[in-house]
Order: C-alpha cells, then structure tokens, then sequence
C-alpha cells in the first residue's frame, strides 16, 4: 500500500482550520468567505474518504490480532474479514488517489460557451444550432442556468455565433473539453463536410482578473437588426476593447445600454482569463501532449455523422452509435470518458514523479533518470551502461572541429569507446568502436535518433586489434584507478560504468600503448 498518512494529516488539519474560520465568522469578507465555503466543500468528500480510510486501518489491526487467537473458529472468522478489508483499504486506496489529483483552478467556475459557424455555409449555421441546441438541452439536464448573451443567425433557422453563460455547480468542469472545432457528415458518401467551433471559458470574476478603466475603449452606437422598440433609435449597443490585448466584445442584445456594457465585461473578464490559461499552457505544451486533447481551439475533436447515427471523439478514439440522444443533450457519455482519461494521465504522472523523487533520494543521477542527456545542442540517449556525456567532452569536439576546417577536407575519424556515440555523432563522420555490447547498443539508438547510419559505422572490437588508417583519433578514456572509483560519490560510484572509468589500479591502463 502506498504511504499517504502525511498528506491525510495535512488534509485533515487544514479542514479542521477551515470548519473553525466558517464558525467565527465576524472579521471575514464576502470574498474570503466565499473561498473558504469553496475549500470547505472540495475538501469534505475527501475528508469523509480519509475518515473512512483510517476506520479501516484499525479494524485491519485489530483483526490481525484476532487471527493470532487462540480459539480456532474467532481466528477464522477474522482471517476472512482481514482478507476483506484489506481488498476494501486497496479499493479505497485508489479511490483517494484520484480525489488527490490535483484540481484545475476553475473546475468548480460557470462558463462562457461560444459557438461560430465555420466552413460549409448554410450547412456549418445549421450544425452550430444544433450544437447550441445540445449543450442547452444538456444545461437542462444539469440543473444549470442557460442565458445566451449574444446571438447571431441566418434565415434558415441556423446560428453565426451564440455567446452563453451557463452558470451552476461545476459547469467547466464538464464542459472544458468541449472546445475545438466539430465536423458534422450529412450526406452519405460525400466527402466534404462541414464544422463549427467550440470555444468554452471559465468565466472570471472580478477577483479574479482586474480590468482597469485606462485600458478600456467603450463605444457605443445603435443596434442592428430586427425591427423593434429602441432598435436603431437609441445608442444602446456597446463595443468595449482591451487596449494591451486587442480583445473586442461587442453587445447589442439588450435595450440598455448599461446591460450591454455589464454583459460585455463579463464576457472580455473570461477572455483574458482564457489568455491567461492559453500561455501556461503554451509553457506546459510538451506535458499536455500527454493529456486530453491540447486545448487547441483549432484542434478536430469531434466528427457527427447523421447517415450513420454515429458520434467519433478523435482524441481519445471513442466512438458511439447513438447520435440522436447525444443531439438531446445527452453528452455524459462523451463527456465522462473524457474527464477520466485526465484523471487516469494525472494519476500516472504522480506515480512517475513519486517513483522519480524516490531514484534522486536513492542519489540516481537525472540524466539517468529521464534515460536523456544534451550534449553538443543535441539531445542523447543513456542509461547505466554508459558513461553520461561531460561538459568537458566537449572540448574534444571544439578540437577536432578546428582541425577539420583548417584541413578543409573530409577526415576519417575513429572514436575509441563510443559509449552513447556522442562525440561520434556530433562530428558525424565515419567509424566508432567500444568493447561494451551494451554500449554499442546504446550508440546505435542515437544513431536512429540523429538519422546518422549512413555516416558512422559501429563494432564492438578493441581498439589494439584495429587495422585501417584514421586521419584523426578521438576518445575520452578511462582515467579513474580503482580506488577512486570505490571512492566516488554514489552518482558515479552506483549508475556509471565501471568499464567506462577505470583504468586499472593507477587509471592508466589505457594509456600505455
């Protein structure tokens, strides 16, 4: 079983905290009370999990000491019950787990959903109604509230663009996968199709992004559109642009101007806070390749095909034949899968960092680690069998560089115990040898890697029984003597190779020819 009683200890005190705060609350504000009720409600279900956790630790104690009883059928009895709850603390284990995954900030926050029409004309308007109409249905049946703030459609009862607020307990962390762009198939062998795009954002509140006055421009002017009262008569559309973003919102569908304006800042408040999150995660890219969809609102992640009945999610290969029902709103079966796929990448990625922590206490170098080492502006491949390239080394490549460019022509170069095939590699030019098979196999992944078979050969051979003509020698060879090698700090001493850094009882070996 893994070992959380810390992080169970620091959960349980800080609910602790928490339940005291809410029961004095005379010198809280609105706004800390807010947070505080937030926190109190997330921690609670895990709270509740960790109490029932450790109920059945004791039980597991007690019954281990009711197994060693001496009256034969009691030590039966708690010999079945043991092996019982010992499967239900492995279950509950798991279960925890993932309450433990780390949260997206705005998982619990209402949404801002913005749908536009995309290529196919007519066709796209029609499919970005029927989207609009099957995130409304499914608002229903969440018990969210569902207001559409701006609305543009076509003649043929189909949608431009839609802007909605859709507002109740948990909204984004349902709908946060929804963004992307969506293709619909109506005509049976057809090839062209036609898309809409999705865009769902966390919609921020006052705390949590600040829109100063100086950096917004208000316009107003007259709506457009159906005829009406106050329509084209009276300045109640209003435009608001961030000046440090170039973010434009525009909102004309109320007849007061000051609804427009409280409407449009909603809106531009969400926007910057999806900026916000875009850049981290632009600064996260290479670890969301590893997770659900990149968030990218030009990524294809959803394919309906009506002649088919049938709904495809490309980022997870998931494919339902229940079409009619998903345009219902029933999407939770699209959704579902989504969210425990994030989990289930998040579950594994604490299980790789805990297992990496633990090789670094152990004193196993990174590079080790990660099996990766930059070397020369190129990245290597390692592991125990090879020495990690040195900064050091480089100066043998710098060396050999320069007498390569003052002989102006092609060199022949022999690198002696290769190793990872850096130095070979970077020079990529024609033969490298080492006598460690593991090695040679190491080199040979990076050769694949650089895509440099066609200019290095590799044999496992001594360099004393060589034969043919180099025009220049490179290597770095074992230097250490035994005992400084016995010497050396557990990095070195535990996950380097021996065969790669010693040299004998003086470390000299190699270099008597």
């Amino acid at each position: 079983m893994i070992n959380l009683d810390k992080q169970f200890s620091i959960i349980l005190e800080k609910f602790k905290l928490i339940e005291n705060s809410l029961n004095n609350m005379n010198d809280i504000d609105s706004n800390e009370l807010i947070k505080l009720n937030r926190d109190y409600s997330e921690l609670r279900p895990i709270v509740e999990k960790i109490q029932e956790y450790n109920n059945l630790q004791k039980d597991i104690l007690n019954l281990d000491e009711l197994v060693k009883d001496n009256d034969l059928e009691i030590s039966k009895i708690a010999e079945t019950e043991l092996i019982e709850k010992k499967n239900q603390i492995k279950d509950l284990e798991q279960e925890l787990l993932k309450l433990l995954i780390p949260k997206d900030e705005n998982d619990s926050k209402n949404s801002i959903l913005e749908i536009r029409a995309g290529t196919g004309g007519d066709e796209a308007s029609l499919f970005a109604s029927d989207l609009l109409n099957m995130y409304q249905r499914y608002a229903d049946l969440n018990s969210w509230k569902f207001d559409i703030l701006s609305i543009s459609e076509t003649g043929l009862k189909g949608v431009k663009e839609a802007i909605c607020n859709i507002s109740g307990l948990n909204v984004f962390s349902k709908l946060k996968f929804e963004s992307g762009v969506h293709r619909v198939q109506r005509v049976p062998r057809r090839v062209h199709t036609s898309a809409a795009t999705v865009a769902v954002l966390p919609e921020a509140e006052e705390v949590d992004i600040e829109v100063l006055d100086k950096d917004l421009r208000i316009d107003v002017f007259r709506s457009s559109g159906p005829g009406g009262q106050s329509v084209n008569t009276t300045d109640s559309a209003v435009r608001i642009t961030h000046l440090p973003t170039g973010i434009v919102v525009s909102q004309q569908d109320e007849k007061s101007q000051h609804k427009n304006k409280a409407k449009a800042l909603k809106i531009l408040r969400s926007r910057l806070l999806d900026n916000q999150i875009q850049e981290k995660n632009k600064e996260r890219s290479e670890q969301r390749k590893n997770q659900v969809g990149s968030g990218d609102r030009s990524e294809r992640i959803r394919t309906y095909n009506f002649p088919q009945g049938r709904v495809s999610d490309h980022r997870i290969n998931l494919t339902l034949y229940n079409l009619s029902e998903i345009l219902e709103g029933k999407i939770d079966e699209l959704i579902n899968p989504l969210i425990a796929e994030e989990e289930s990448t998040k579950l594994a990625n604490i299980v790789k960092f805990k297992s990496y922590l633990q090789k670094r206490i152990n004193r196993e170098p990174i590079a080790k680690i990660i099996k990766n080492k930059p070397f020369w502006k190129n990245d290597f491949y390692v592991n125990n069998f090879v020495l990690d390239p040195r900064p050091e080394t480089e100066l043998i490549i710098e060396e050999a560089l320069n007498i390569y460019r003052n002989k102006n022509l092609k060199l022949k170069i022999l690198d002696i115990g290769t190793g990872s095939g850096c130095i070979a590699i970077s020079l990529a030019k024609e033969f490298a040898i080492d006598i460690s098979k593991e090695a040679l196999e190491v080199a040979e992944k990076n050769l694949k890697i650089h895509n440099c078979y066609n200019q290095i050969q590799l044999k496992m051979i001594d360099y004393k029984n060589i034969n043919s003509k180099f025009d220049l020698i490179v290597s770095n060879p074992p230097y250490l003597s035994n005992e400084q090698f016995n010497n050396a700090d557990p990095e070195v001493r535990n996950f380097e190779p021996k065969l790669a850094l010693v040299g004998g009882d003086d470390g000299l070996k190699f270099y008597r020819i």
